[in-house]
């Protein structure tokens, strides 16, 4: 069952730091976050596409998974749509609630941030994403973002407003982790 409430897609469930393939790329990312990582730490992995970052936040998610802890993921692009769907409910509960659970999870993953980004001019995604970062922050749960983009790019592609603000909140929680290597996808 909690799987099916994690957001992880079916084939996800499998992905975990007992079976991965570890080479020279990943070996020292793996051991710290099985060994050095605790659960209420942040943590942002970036870095070019197909270095696993994706990955390695489904094997932290299962991992988690296994101690009881409860989280959910999804990519930014998703979750966005999922906030949006909620808008048709003239009552506003669906909006509430699921606000309610992305804010309050104990753990949240939130996968290739910065590609729903600024769209159009509109502060709305960057507004909702500040919003959710800035409580989990004050009510002190972990968050796991996984992105192309460094941290300073990150700005430009959430806007100077609250772009900014969401840098300079994740530059002070997150351990920053730029995942090295080949793209593995092209293997």
């Amino acid at each position: 069952m909690r799987l099916k409430v994690s957001g992880l897609a079916p084939n996800e469930y499998e992905e975990n730091f007992t079976n991965a393939t570890v080479d020279t790329a990943n070996s020292e990312v793996f051991r710290f976050l099985q060994n050095g990582w605790s659960d209420n730490q942040w943590l942002y992995l970036y870095g070019l596409h197909g270095t696993g970052k994706s990955y390695t936040a489904n094997c932290i998610a299962n991992m988690l998974i296994d101690r009881g802890i409860s989280i959910f993921s999804a990519r930014e692009t998703d979750l966005a749509a999922m906030i949006q769907a909620t808008f048709s409910d003239s009552s506003g509960e669906q909006e509430r609630k699921l606000m309610h659970r992305v804010k309050n999870i104990k753990v949240l993953i939130i996968q290739d941030i910065g590609k729903y980004g600024l769209r159009k001019g509109s502060e709305w995604w960057p507004s909702i994403l500040f919003d959710i970062i800035d409580l989990r922050m004050i009510n002190g749960l972990a968050t796991i973002f996984t992105s192309n983009y460094s941290l300073s790019e990150l700005v430009l592609k959430l806007g100077e407003n609250h772009g900014r603000a969401i840098q300079s909140r994740l530059s002070g929680l997150c351990t920053q982790i730029k995942m090295q290597g080949k793209d593995r996808r092209q293997e």
